[in-house]
């Protein structure tokens, strides 16, 4: 039985996915586990992600031998430094005990963390299908520290329209293994139960509800507006007479009940890492789903539930609708594949989505959902429109690498600059220790020659009393010979 708390202090496997990306990437990546086992019976597929998203592993229709769970996280950290060291050490110290003959960094864009574990693990072979490898100075001076050099990777050559499942499979076909298709989830008769009684007591039958994803991950510019939301929640239950389940993490909870505020037919579900395989089945049960591009979006697809998915241009199109019955909206502008880095500084492209269109893309998925994934878009903008935003865009992506490039020289100097103040300062321990001993010894020294002058009027006291005493014995045998005489 996998325990998604596995810490594998010491790890053996023929493969090691690392994935860490969020609860989308996670379900995604499940096709990659399975293929990897179907191919290889005898061998044995660990996966390593983030520990707040390592249950939702409990649901794989085929899940991997070990489930290790990484309680770390890449993306909280942009420079090297004592407190990254410090709370990198009992990371490494576990992979140093780890014996891995495949190592697959598994995300898109894969962070330096990426690179440490493959040059940490010194696997047979590092391989990834992504934009770049990981490079930059953070690595390089992490692993400067570390005194490794930086890994090679091989792999199937990136093409940015792939989805991430193509992507998947392409690294299947690149290990000599066949590609297929995903496997259908299904869920655990515990977590089926578990489900069963929350929707009880959420007042919610199964199928008889839609479940909504009104936020994500991520910054705001890649939600669709709330108040759009709040409308079509409370058509859907006149029109529909469909109650609405809100689902979120519970740190969303102050936005999420501002939104419900006031709506009829609806409940929340507001969960934390340990209520994944919860959210899992409430979605399953659910008779359709609407929301943002977000974790659960993806893991209703996996559960077969038909729905709708607004979608902004962050990494579109790797993420578009993959599953039947799914219905994608989009309006598609020349700043796409920003990665939610907007130069507009607010979602355009979701708040060019209408009212309208998801209105009719969930009726037409409660009346008959397509038997193909379908993407739908906005009407394209104004040719000269278009222009002028490719060229704001190119420029804004230029003074971003430019940035990037200037940021990764200013790390490399600080760190030269740490480095160097910090052999000043141990020269400067040095010297002080230096002149300690110095002083310890010049003191010493001065208490010997104290010592010895002490002696010396001490030997002259004693010569001085020796020679008196001397003259009143000669003095007495002068006087007893005088004596005897006479």
């Amino acid at each position: 039985m996998i325990n998604p708390e596995e810490r594998a202090d010491k790890l053996q496997a023929d493969f090691l996915i690392l994935q860490t990306g969020g609860l989308g990437d996670l379900v995604l990546v499940a096709e990659l586990v399975a293929g990897l086992k179907l191919a290889n019976p005898d061998a044995t597929v660990a996966l390593a992600c983030r520990a707040p998203l390592a249950s939702i592993t409990r649901c794989y229709p085929i899940p991997p031998d070990h489930v290790v769970a990484i309680e770390f996280d890449p993306y909280r950290w942009a420079e090297p430094g004592q407190a990254l060291f410090s709370a990198l050490e009992p990371v490494t110290a576990r992979l140093g005990n780890w014996k891995v003959r495949t190592f697959l960094a598994a995300e898109l864009k894969p962070t330096w963390f990426d690179g440490l574990m493959a040059a940490v693990l010194s696997a047979e072979q590092s391989v990834g299908c992504f934009q770049e490898a990981p490079a930059g100075a953070l690595l390089r001076l992490v692993l400067r520290h570390y005194g490794l050099a930086e890994p090679v990777f091989s792999g199937p050559e990136f093409e940015p329209e792939r989805h991430e499942r193509q992507r998947y499979r392409c690294l299947l076909e690149h290990l000599g293994f066949p590609s297929r298709q995903g496997e259908r989830w299904v869920l655990a008769e515990t977590v089926r139960e578990q489900a069963a009684a929350k929707l009880a007591a959420l007042g919610l039958k199964p199928g008889s509800y839609l479940t909504c994803f009104p936020l994500g991950a991520g910054p705001a510019v890649r939600w669709w507006p709330a108040e759009r939301f709040r409308r079509l929640i409370r058509e859907c239950n006149s029109k529909y007479g469909l109650p609405v389940l809100i689902t979120g993490s519970s740190s969303e909870a102050d936005a999420l009940h501002r939104l419900a505020e006031g709506l009829p037919g609806v409940a929340l579900f507001l969960g934390g890492a340990e209520d994944l395989p919860l959210l899992a089945g409430l979605i399953a049960h659910s008779r359709a789903y609407f929301g943002n591009d977000t974790g659960p979006v993806h893991l209703a697809a996996a559960f077969g539930v038909p729905g709708v998915t607004i979608y902004g241009g962050g990494a579109w199109p790797v993420y578009a609708p993959w599953a039947a019955g799914t219905i994608g909206l989009v309006h598609p502008l020349p700043c796409f594949g920003c990665v939610w880095d907007c130069m507009f500084g607010r979602g355009v492209c979701m708040e060019q989505v209408t009212e309208k269109m998801v209105r009719e893309a969930l009726r037409d998925v409660l009346r008959r959902p397509p038997e193909q994934p379908e993407v739908r878009t906005v009407g394209a903008l104004p040719e000269q429109t278009e222009r002028l935003i490719a060229d704001a865009d190119g420029r804004y992506r230029e003074a971003q690498r430019v940035g990037r490039e200037r940021l990764d020289v200013i790390l490399e100097l600080e760190q030269a600059a740490r480095e160097r103040l910090e052999a000043l300062e141990a020269a400067r321990r040095e010297a002080e220790g230096l002149r300690a001993e110095v002083l310890r010894q010049q003191q010493a020294a001065r208490e010997r020659l104290e010592a010895l002058e002490a002696a010396t009027r001490e030997a002259e006291h004693l010569r001085a009393e020796a020679a008196r005493r001397e003259q009143l014995i000669e003095e007495l045998s002068k006087a007893l010979e005088a004596q005897t005489r006479s």
